[in-house]
Formats: structure tokens, sequence, C-alpha cells
């Protein structure tokens, strides 16, 4: 295979083309900042103070939601509409470099869930209310178009809490446009180690003569991150040695931000634990931490 028919992965964490998390920032980034001026259910990034939990499903500890309530986004199923031939946007007619285009139909689910059946049904109605009357912005800010809003009925769900909790569902029927050019590893999080001279420590085993610097390195590979998701560990035998630098981009667990930083521990070519200043998405919850006291039922 040429290289110019090559499909690349390129070394940064770029979210461009990531269309799973690109769907659920857009629709947890537009829940939460809505719901930060709600008067009613008003949302706070600390998850001790906020008014309704908006999390991603991967995101959160369900029996908090036994005591406050939560709109709870799940991604539906994703698939090309093949709108053009090939889905060619672009050709090449020198290199043969190509680039694809088209409209990805997706869905979101956004389950509204509270003890009280009468709570999950205002907040399903306040969100396809949302929904409909900001179509525009939504358009404005990446969406294709709303092809369906649909209010699902409502049912018990239980989470291991006494009594059980009511959700109604809320589905929303999208298209958006994506353009493909490379393809981005889908690992949680992305780390890079920078040396002092020579000094490769533990690394020497994996440092080659064309090995290009700041090194990247992989998760599961070379680091694990741990169940806490806000420190992660070297494999054995690979303690960044003395003078070097670490740099990590991750996927912050409440709002699925990028966060860019560099991890603090001693890098002394002994120590292998490393913290960050935040969770990382896809590990344990964000809000498990949640602590309840003197709230009212909603």
């Amino acid at each position: 295979m040429s290289e110019s028919s090559v499909i690349r992965e390129p070394s940064d964490f770029s979210l461009a083309i990531n269309d799973s998390i690109w769907i659920k920032r857009f629709f947890l980034s537009f829940l939460q900042a809505y719901f930060q001026e709600h008067t009613k259910y008003t949302w706070k990034y600390s998850s001790h103070d906020t008014g309704i939990i908006i999390v991603d499903k991967f995101a959160m500890d369900l029996d908090v939601v036994s005591k406050k309530p939560a709109l709870v986004l799940s991604r539906g199923p994703m698939r090309w509409m093949n709108t053009s031939i090939g889905q060619r946007s672009y050709v090449d007619l020198i290199s043969d470099n190509r680039e694809y285009t088209d409209l990805l139909q997706s869905s979101v689910t956004i389950n509204c869930i509270a003890k009280n059946g009468l709570v999950c049904e205002e907040l399903a109605l306040i969100v396809r209310n949302v929904l409909t009357g900001q179509k525009d912005q939504l358009r404005k800010n990446g969406l294709h178009k709303i092809l369906a809003i649909d209010v699902g009925e409502e049912r018990a769900m239980s989470i291991n809490v006494e009594p059980e909790v009511s959700v109604v569902p809320v589905n929303i029927v999208f298209t958006k446009q994506t353009n493909l050019t490379s393809l981005q590893d889908f690992y949680t999080s992305s780390l890079k180690i920078a040396f002092d001279g020579s000094n490769y420590g533990g690394f020497s085993g994996i440092v080659f003569d064309d090995t290009v610097f700041p090194m990247q390195l992989y998760e599961n590979r070379d680091y694990v991150i741990n169940v806490s998701g806000t420190s992660l560990t070297f494999i054995s035998g690979m303690a960044p040695p003395t003078g070097a630098t670490l740099s990590i981009n991750y996927l912050e667990n409440v709002s699925l931000t990028e966060v860019s930083e560099s991890p603090t521990g001693d890098i002394n070519g002994s120590n292998r634990t490393f913290l960050v200043d935040n969770a990382i998405y896809g590990y344990s919850p964000r809000l498990n931490e949640v602590k309840i006291s003197g709230i009212a039922n909603a």
C-alpha cells in the first residue's frame, strides 16, 4: 500500500474526528450551559453544590440520583448516510491524496432521572422544549439537522437503592457533517516524555536513533491510568529518569473538555506514579463523592 493511500494516525490528542466524543461533549456542554442559568434546576460544576446532575453515563455513580435529579446522556448508533459517491470530497490527481466527507446520522438519549416521576416528566419537557427552541443555535455550533425529538414513557429503574427511581428518556435523532483526513487513536489519554540530554533511564529499551522527541508513550503499554482516574503509573522498570519532563492530554470526566498539563510527582528515576489535576474520563465515576445532607426529596 502506497503512503498516499494510508489513512494516518496523528500523534496529538485531537478530537477533530472523534465523532463519539464530539457528540457527547456537544450535548453535555449545551445542557450544562442552559441549566447553569435555570432558576429551579440550577447546574453547577461542583458536584456538592449542584441542584441537578448532568453527565455522560460513564461518568457517574447512579446511586447519587436517588438524592438529586439527573440528566444522564447516552449516545446511540452512528451510521454514514452516503450522500456522495465514495464519500469523496477531494482527490489530488498528482499525489492521489484523498479527503472524505459525509453526513453522520446518530442519536442521543438524555435520561431524565429522579425519585419523583413528575420531576422526570418536567425535566423531559424542559429538555425537549429547549432543544426545539434552540435549533438555530445548535446548527450554528456544528449540528447539521435535528431529525426527530421523542419523549418516552416514564418507567421505574432499580439502581440498588430504596425506593426505586423513575426515568423518562428524551431521544434526539440528528445529523452532523464529518470530514475525514486521518484517524486518531482512541486512548483515553496521550502522554509524552522529554529527556535531559541522553539520560533515557528505563526507557533506553524503546529509544532508537530515529525516535522523535518528546517521545509518545502509550496507555496500557507504557503506563496505566489508576482506578481513581486521577493518577497514572508507569509499568515496572519504566520510571522517568531525573531531568525528564512529562506532558499529558486527556478528557476531563464531567464536561469532557480536553486538558493539557504536566503530571505532578517526583521525577527521580524510581518514582512511577504521578497525579493529574482532574479525574480522567472513562475511569472511576467523578460524582461518587457527592455528599447529600438535608436535601428535601425532589
